[in-house]
């Protein structure tokens, strides 16, 4: 067990992509119910910001893998780690977002 902790301690790029795969694949489980759940809203604009807020969540959620992989390997806590792995997650899900044809890339250029 310590040669494997020694490892994810010394190769932070696979820990990296290991998390953010793990983010994603979290926020994209929980991303079906959520939708369902704001799709009750029945004012537009709320319902678009409610459906925004799963940013936020992709936040709370790296840091909370990020806080449980500190305390599994016994290193400090990294805040900026923990961001690091949600924006990875962020643009994994808008990249698969625009390759199954839900967003309209054009509109952000």
């Amino acid at each position: 067990m310590e040669e494997i902790i020694a490892f994810f301690v010394e190769h932070e790029k696979v820990v990296w992509a290991m998390m953010s795969f793990i983010i994603f694949g979290i926020i994209y489980a929980l991303k079906i119910p959520y939708k369902k759940l704001t799709s009750k809203i029945t004012n537009e604009k709320v319902r678009q910001l409610a459906n925004k807020a799963i940013v936020i969540l992709t936040f709370a959620v790296s840091i909370g893998l990020t806080l449980g992989y500190s305390e599994l390997v016994n290193i400090d806590f990294s805040l900026s780690h923990s961001i690091k792995y949600a924006v990875s997650a962020i643009a994994l899900y808008s990249a698969t977002e625009i390759k199954k044809g839900n967003k309209d890339i054009n509109k952000f250029a």
